[in-house]
Order: structure tokens, then sequence, then C-alpha cells
């Protein structure tokens, strides 16, 4: 089963500064507005619209770790990256209560 892709309603404002945490964190992060990360085995797809979304895509997880648990983590990630509250997650798979 592939992952939804997760989709942050994130402004350019939020978006550099998430990108500036990611760097701060170790996190090589790609130019411009997409590309591939990767950190503790998670690799993701990123792509911003440039105005107000960015569409998070799980493209390489370990076996052991679940796809909840995953989306889990990039939610906290931009709750906790965005803290005016401007970053909002959305996905078909995480309706679920988390």
């Amino acid at each position: 089963m592939t992952p939804q892709p997760i989709l942050v309603s994130l402004s350019p404002a939020g978006f550099a500064a998430s990108k500036q945490r990611l760097v701060s964190a170790g996190v090589a992060v790609p130019d411009g507005d997409s590309g591939s990360l990767a950190h503790e085995g998670v690799t993701v797809a990123c792509e911003y619209n440039g105005t107000d979304t960015l569409t998070v895509s799980v493209t390489h997880k370990p076996g052991f770790v679940s796809e909840g648990f995953v989306e889990n983590k990039i939610r906290e990630w931009f709750a906790e990256a965005v803290t005016t509250g401007e970053a909002q997650c959305h996905s078909q798979t995480l309706k679920r209560s988390l």
C-alpha cells in the first residue's frame, strides 16, 4: 500500500522557517521548493507550490516503522517548527485521531 501524501498548509514564511529548522538540525535541505530529505532511515519527497501548500510523500521507511508513526512525527515536527500555528497537516491517512 502506497502512503497518501501529506498536505501541509504553509505560508512562504512558514516554509522558510521549516527549512531553516531542518538545516539547524543537521538535515541536508535541497535548494528551491522541491527535493528529497532523509533522516533516521526515513526518506520523503517534498514539493512546495510557492504560496500555501507543501506536499510531503514518504518514499522510504524502515519496515519495522508504521506509516502512522511516520505521519505522526511529520505532524509533530510541523507543529513545533512553525510556532505561529500557521502549519496545518492534511491527508486521507491523517483523518484518524492522532
